[in-house]
């Protein structure tokens, strides 16, 4: 008898405890979206990251973050958090133009030194499976010409294995 007793006080509780948890993470998400509304991207990222020692995965968290972390210009940190939500999702659209849009914000050093053509091969992959996207076209064009513009200037294309060499040459 002692053993039902405590089998049910065991799934009252863990039931209470997964209820309280959910509603924490609710709690957090609105907390973390008034700081984000009050522009407080500090406290927003902040809040974000709590959610995110809870629930590693949270897709929510990681792409608000992300956009938190480029409100304040950092870039990098955005950009790993977007490149977690691909880990799982290769072909996520948001995460790919979020990732290549901050990804387009640096300048180029080398060809295997470059961001911008980092962002290129990203909206490549995006119209892969949105060929009809007007918007995603319209990026990918201007990072070619970011691209191209970067070689021109003395990017060192030596160090080029030639792929995409062609393709902005065309």
């Amino acid at each position: 008898m002692k053993i039902v007793y405590f089998l049910i006080f065991s799934v009252i509780v863990g039931g209470i405890t997964l209820n309280a948890y959910g509603e924490s993470i609710d709690e957090m998400h609105d907390s973390s979206l008034e700081y984000m509304n009050a522009q407080n991207f500090v406290q927003a990222i902040q809040e974000y990251s709590k959610i995110l020692e809870v629930d590693s995965n949270d897709e929510t968290a990681l792409f608000n973050r992300a956009f938190a972390f480029s409100m304040i210009e950092d870039y990098e940190s955005g950009i790993e958090d977007l490149t977690r939500v691909l880990e799982d999702e290769p072909k996520n659209l948001m995460a790919l133009k979020g990732k290549a849009t901050l990804l387009a914000k640096f300048s180029c050093e080398s060809y295997n030194n470059c961001r911008p053509l980092e962002a290129l091969e990203l909206f490549e992959i995006a119209l892969e499976d949105n060929p009809n996207d007007k918007e995603l076209k319209m990026k990918r064009d201007f990072m070619l010409v970011v691209v191209s513009a970067a070689f021109k200037q003395g990017v060192n294309l030596q160090e080029t294995s030639g792929e995409y060499i062609v393709n902005i040459q065309h």
